[in-house]
C-alpha cells in the first residue's frame, strides 16, 4: 500500500537497490527502540529558504510512495486517494501510530508544518507525471488538510520554501537516490525545483527536546579495489571545506542551520560504515565522527571508531557511544 521508498542508482537509469552490508543492517536500525528507551527518533526532509538570511523553513516533509494496486485491493478505492479515514489507516499501517504523534507533536512544538507527499513514483516523470496527496500531521498524530496536487504545483512549492530555485550542486549530479522523482528533479529537470535534502537521523531525549543529529556515510568501494578508501581515513575533511568549494558544503551547511534552529549546542555525528567485509579483521569497523563550529566553519571535534555491529550487544554499544559523545 504505502511504503517507505528504498535507495537505489540514479544511473544510467534507476535500477539495482543501493549497496548494503550482507552481515548487517543499515545504521537506522541500530538505533531503533529494539536496543534502547532513552531516545526516540525522527527523519524527514527540511528546506533551507537560500538568501542574504537562509533560514529554515516551515515546513517538514517525509515522503512515501504508494502502491496503487495493493492499495485498491486493501480499499477498494482508486489511488490518488483523498478519503481521510482511509488515509489514515494506510499511513498508520506504514509508520505506525507512535511515530505519526511523535512527528505531529515535534513540528507542532515549533509551529512548523508535519507534512506527508504521497505518489506512485512514476517510471517517466517528465512525460508521465504522478499526482500527490499532500497532507498534515496535527499535534495528536491524526491526518488533516488532504488535498490532491499535481506535479508542477509540488515543484513552485519547493521552489518557495526553498527561497528560489535550487539545483544538485555536485559536479556528477545525484547518483543514488530514495525515488526515481528526486533522480529526475535533481539530473534531469531543468527548473530548479531539485527535492530537499534529509535529516537522517533526529534524536530525541525522553522530553522529546532534540540531542544530536546522525548522518550516515557509507563506504561502498571494497579493499584491493580502486578509489578504495579505509574507513580509518573517512573524515568530514574529505567532502567539506570551510574555504572553497567541496561536493558536500551545501549539505552539511543545511544540516548546521537545522541544529542551530534546533539546538545550537547540540552535535552532528557523522557515521561512516561499509558495505563490505574484509578479510582483515582491523578494516571491519565504523567510524563516529563529533562534528562542531558554525555554519561554514564545521569541524571535527572528536572521534571513535568501533567494529561493525553484528550482533544486537554490538549495536548497544554504538548506541552508548553516540550517547557518550553528545
Amino acid at each position: 500500500m504505502i511504503y517507505v521508498p528504498q535507495p537505489a542508482y540514479c544511473h544510467p537509469y534507476r535500477h539495482g537497490s543501493a549497496k548494503t552490508h550482507d552481515k548487517t543492517t543499515e545504521p537506522a536500525e541500530w538505533f531503533s527502540n529494539k536496543y534502547q528507551n532513552s531516545f526516540s527518533t525522527l527523519s524527514f526532509d527540511f528546506f533551507i529558504s537560500w538568501g542574504k538570511a537562509s533560514h529554515l523553513s516551515n515546513e517538514f516533509w517525509i515522503k512515501r510512495n504508494v502502491n496503487k494496486a495493493e492499495f485498491a485491493a486493501e480499499f477498494s478505492t482508486y489511488w490518488p486517494c483523498v478519503n481521510q479515514d482511509i488515509l489514515q489507516t494506510a499511513l498508520e499501517a506504514c509508520e505506525g501510530r507512535d511515530f505519526l504523534e511523535r512527528y505531529g507533536r515535534f513540528a507542532a512544538s515549533l509551529n512548523f508544518e508535519a507534512k506527508y507527499q504521497i505518489f506512485h513514483d512514476s517510471g517517466n516523470w517528465a512525460e508521465y507525471p504522478s499526482k500527490f496527496i499532500t497532507l498534515n500531521i496535527d499535534s495528536q498524530g491524526n491526518i488533516e488538510n488532504v488535498k490532491k496536487q499535481d506535479f508542477e504545483a509540488i515543484k513552485k512549492e519547493i521552489r518557495r520554501l526553498s527561497g528560489g530555485e535550487v539545483k544538485v550542486m555536485k559536479k556528477n549530479g545525484l547518483k543514488v537516490a530514495n525515488t526515481k522523482l528526486e533522480c529526475y528533479l535533481a539530473n534531469h529537470d531543468t527548473t530548479g525545483a531539485a527535492w530537499p535534502g534529509d535529516v537522517d537521523l533526529l534524536m530525541l531525549d525522553q522530553n522529546e527536546v532534540p540531542m544530536g543529529i546522525l548522518e550516515f556515510k557509507k563506504n561502498t568501494v571494497e579493499p584491493g579495489k580502486p578509489y578504495h578508501r579505509p574507513i580509518k581515513n573517512e573524515s568530514l575533511n574529505n567532502y567539506y571545506r570551510t574555504t572553497g568549494r567541496a561536493d558536500d558544503n551545501r549539505k552539511y551547511n543545511r544540516i548546521a542551520m537545522l541544529r542551530d534552529f534546533l539546538k545550537k549546542d547540540a552535535p552532528i555525528i557523522n557515521l561512516y560504515y561499509p558495505t563490505w567485509e574484509s578479510k582483515r579483521e582491523e578494516e571491519n569497523i565504523i567510524k563516529l565522527e563529533k562534528i562542531t563550529g558554525n555554519v561554514g566553519y564545521l569541524k571535527v571535534e572528536d572521534f571513535k571508531t568501533l567494529p561493525v555491529p553484528y550482533t544486537a550487544s554490538d549495536k548497544i554499544t554504538v548506541i552508548k557511544t553516540v550517547l557518550g559523545m553528545i
